[in-house]
């Protein structure tokens, strides 16, 4: 086994530990922060490297390496190396699933802390966005040298697709839970608002002109008003980041598209290509009785 492929397995084992914290259904903050912190070095290790993204990581070891590398050759026996922009889709992939997460984690909180829950899912999708960036990319790049595009694009796609797929449920459960809550609230407020309007109505003028409001049901409504702000925020953030969801996958689509037509000339070059060497093959064996 060669280098390249004891790091890859290597990667690959430092990404399986992170993702293990979301086996659990709620982490704790410090097992989500701990997985967190160890792909944030990962990422520094493989974004200092660019220039060799389109190679396997034959030196480069994730944080916390734990072997020997002639100890984890011994280890590892199957598999195949894996170019270094592939690596970073898992990773990136991963980083958006653990902060999906630590926003789903937020509504459990006391109190709720909504808006930040909305902050983490608007971060998870930024990190998916640029998973998908770098497998349109390394999918232009097989698509250029020629290499089996399609198996690898499948594999590196179903990945973020996946985690887009959890994001979005994750995402819209939040958002039921937040319109509940804005519910019960509404139904706690909305007697104490009409009991007001009515009352104002009544005292016309002397309402406003009051030069010492006691504001005893005011201060009784304020924690109630300012969480259902805080919700009435939180749906409408939620509901810009569905847009954004719907524009980047039909972005994605389009590129995607567009990539597959500008492949297809090549393709048929190939094709054609091949369908000479069979004729020559074939001619070859009328005249000589044998393939080259």
């Amino acid at each position: 086994m060669n280098n390249s492929l004891a790091c890859t397995q290597a990667w690959l084992q430092g990404f399986r530990m992170a993702a293990d914290v979301l086996q659990t259904p709620r982490p704790s903050s410090d097992a989500l922060n701990r997985s967190k912190a160890y792909l944030e070095e990962a990422l520094v290790i493989l974004m200092q490297h660019q220039d060799t993204w389109n190679q396997p990581p034959a030196t480069l070891f994730p944080p916390e390496f734990p072997y020997d590398l002639s100890d984890y050759v011994e280890e590892v026996r199957v598999g195949a190396p894996m170019v270094s922009r592939r690596l970073l889709i898992r990773l990136v992939t991963l980083q958006s699933e653990l902060l999906a997460r630590e926003a789903t984690q937020c509504r459990f909180q006391d109190p709720p802390q909504w808006l930040a829950g909305v902050e983490y899912y608007e971060q998870s999708l930024e990190r998916l966005n640029f998973a998908m960036h770098l497998a349109d990319s390394e999918y232009a790049r097989l698509v250029q040298e020629n290499e089996n595009a399609q198996s690898v694009m499948s594999e590196d796609a179903s990945i973020v697709q996946v985690a887009n797929g959890s994001l979005i449920q994750q995402r819209d459960k939040y958002r039921r839970a937040a319109e509940t809550a804005a519910r019960k609230i509404r139904a706690v407020l909305e007697p104490q608002w009409q009991s007001r309007d009515e009352i104002k109505q009544r005292m016309g003028d002397r309402w406003f002109n009051n030069p010492a409001p006691k504001k005893d049901h005011w201060k009784m409504r304020e924690a109630d008003e300012m969480a259902l702000k805080e919700l009435e925020a939180t749906i409408e953030r939620l509901d810009a980041l569905e847009i954004q969801e719907y524009r980047m996958n039909e972005r994605r689509e389009l590129q995607s598209s567009e990539s597959n037509h500008n492949a297809e000339p090549k393709r048929r070059r190939e094709a054609a290509g091949r369908r000479i060497r069979m004729d020559n093959c074939s001619s070859c064996q009328q005249r000589f009785g044998h393939y080259h």
